[in-house]
Parts: C-alpha cells; sequence; structure tokens
C-alpha cells in the first residue's frame, strides 16, 4: 500500500512484442495490395486481406495495452464506440 505497482518485465514486454509481432505480416500485405494496385493488377482480395489483417493487429495492440495497465476498482472502459 503507498507504494507504486510494480510488474515484471515480462509482463510489459511480452504482449507488447506480440502485438509488433502481429502487424509486421499487415504491413506486408499492405505493400503487395499497394503494389498490385500500381502495376495494374486486380488488388481487391489482397486489399481485403490486409484490411482484415490490420484490424486485427489493432485489435491484439489494444489488448497487449491495456494488459500492461493496472487494474483498478472502478467502472470497467468499454473500447467500443458509442455516439
Amino acid at each position: 500500500m503507498g507504494r507504486p505497482h510494480r510488474l515484471p518485465s515480462g509482463h510489459l514486454s511480452r504482449p507488447l512484442a506480440k502485438a509488433h509481432i502481429q502487424t509486421e505480416p499487415a504491413t506486408l500485405m499492405t505493400r503487395r495490395a499497394a503494389w498490385l494496385h500500381d502495376n495494374g493488377q486486380p488488388a481487391g482480395e489482397a486489399s481485403n486481406v490486409a484490411k482484415y489483417a490490420a484490424a486485427e493487429a489493432a485489435q491484439g495492440a489494444l489488448d497487449a495495452a491495456r494488459s500492461t495497465q493496472p487494474r483498478r476498482a472502478g467502472p470497467a472502459v468499454d473500447s467500443r464506440y458509442d455516439e
């Protein structure tokens, strides 16, 4: 009580490293889709795959960031956007 909350370094680095690793395939797929488009080839499927991979990587990064935060009492934070 009254001391800073300390986490083992693996608790921080492992989820964040995993999130970084998940963004690499999304980046490569996006570049492939752009290359196909720039060279006049059909890029619709590649674009959709890249978009899906990027969304999955973003959700993984959000989950990783949340997992590094200490638990607090009070209402939970919801990541959904509500108007």
